[in-house]
C-alpha cells in the first residue's frame, strides 16, 4: 500500500472525459451495506461516501488499493464489475465472520489470503443482491441488475484480461461497523452502460417487476427437523459415534420445515420418490391453510436428498 496516499482522492482524480456516473447509487449502496451488516452480523454499519468518478479499465485498476481483495461480479452472464475491499475492510470482515470481540481488532494491512477471500464471499455476494434490490426502490438511483460473485483476485494487473474493456463508474467510501470499532474502505466499479437508466425513465411497473425478481431470486435456506431431543448436558458430552438417541415414533413420519432462525414454515411427512428421500407438505404455516393433497400428489424432493427410502415406501 502506498503509505500516506489518499486512494479515494486518487480515484476521483482519475476521471475520464465520459459522463459521470449518477451519484444516486450511493444511497442504494449505503442502505444495502447497512441491511447486510444487520442481517449477517447483527451490527450497525455507517458509510461515508467519496465523490463518484468514471474512467476506463486502466484507470480503474490503478485506483484500487494495493494490497486489496478484488471480488469480480457477474450480472446475468455479462461483465458486472468489481467490488474491492481494502486490507482493513478485509480484516473487519474476517473478524465479523468469526465472531471476534470488540477488543479483537487487527489494524495492520496485509496481503489477503484464500481464507480471507472465503470469509468475505458471503458478505460480498449478499451486498451484490441487496444493492440490486435497493436500486430498484430509490427513484434517483440507476437500475443495477442482480450481481453475483464470479471470483476473486489479489493482483489488479491480472484483471486487465478478465474484465470487459470500456468505461466504469467508480464509487468509493469508508465503512465503519459497531460505531467505528472496525471498518475500512470499499470500492465499487460498474460498467457505465449498466448505469444509464433511472427508475423515472422506465416504463410504468417495470421497476417493481425488476425489484420483485431480485427479491424472489435471492437464496433462502430451510432445514427439515424430525424432532428436538432434550437431555442433560453431561449426557450430551458423553455421546460418541455409534450411540443411539431415542426419538418418539411420530418423529419418523411427521416433520417441520423451519427457517434458519427456527420459525416453522411448513409441516409435512416423510416419503420417497424415485429412490430419493422426499417430503410431502401437509400444512403451509405461512398462510395457515391446510393443503388438500390428492392421492397422486408429487412429493417435494429435498435439495440434499439421499438415496434411502423413507418409511412410507415409494410414495408419501
Amino acid at each position: 500500500m502506498n503509505s500516506g496516499e489518499n486512494i479515494i482522492r486518487r480515484k476521483t482524480a482519475a476521471t475520464g472525459d465520459g459522463a459521470a456516473p449518477p451519484a444516486g447509487l450511493f444511497r442504494a449502496l449505503e442502505t444495502a451495506l447497512g441491511k447486510v451488516a444487520r442481517e449477517m452480523f447483527d451490527v450497525d454499519a455507517a458509510f461515508e461516501a467519496a465523490a463518484p468518478g468514471d474512467g476506463d479499465l486502466a484507470s480503474l485498476l490503478q485506483s484500487v488499493p494495493q494490497p486489496g481483495l478484488l471480488m469480480v461480479l457477474d450480472a446475468a452472464g455479462k461483465a458486472g464489475g468489481l467490488i474491492c475491499l481494502d486490507p482493513l475492510m478485509v480484516n473487519a470482515m474476517v473478524e465479523l465472520m468469526t465472531g471476534a470481540g470488540p477488543k479483537q481488532v487487527y489494524r495492520t494491512p496485509r496481503v489477503p489470503t484464500l481464507i480471507d477471500a472465503a470469509l468475505c464471499r458471503d458478505f460480498v455476494a449478499a451486498l451484490g443482491r441487496q444493492l440490486a434490490i435497493e436500486s430498484q426502490i430509490l427513484p434517483d438511483s440507476p437500475q443495477v441488475p442482480a450481481l453475483s460473485l464470479k471470483g476473486h483476485e489479489t493482483d489488479a494487473a491480472r484483471l486487465s484480461y478478465g474484465l470487459a474493456q470500456g468505461r466504469y463508474g467508480l464509487f468509493s467510501g469508508k465503512v465503519t461497523f459497531q460505531g467505528g470499532i472496525r471498518g475500512g474502505e470499499i470500492h465499487l466499479a460498474l460498467p457505465l452502460a449498466m448505469l444509464g437508466t433511472a427508475r423515472a425513465a422506465m416504463p410504468g411497473g417495470q421497476w417493481a417487476a425488476a425489484m420483485s425478481a431480485a427479491v424472489t431470486g435471492a437464496p433462502f435456506a430451510m432445514r427439515a427437523v424430525l424432532d428436538r431431543v432434550a437431555m442433560p448436558i453431561g449426557q450430551a458430552l458423553d455421546l460418541k459415534a455409534g450411540d443411539l438417541v431415542p426419538v418418539p415414533a411420530s418423529a419418523l413420519s411427521d416433520l417441520t420445515l423451519e427457517s434458519i432462525s427456527g420459525e416453522v414454515l411448513f409441516r409435512g411427512r416423510l416419503g420417497q420418490k424415485d429412490g430419493r428421500k422426499a417430503v410431502c407438505l401437509t400444512l403451509n404455516c405461512l398462510t395457515d391453510k391446510q393443503e388438500q393433497q390428492p392421492k397422486e400428489a408429487v412429493p417435494k424432493l429435498l435439495p440434499d436428498a439421499g438415496g434411502e427410502a423413507g418409511p412410507d415406501g415409494d410414495a408419501c
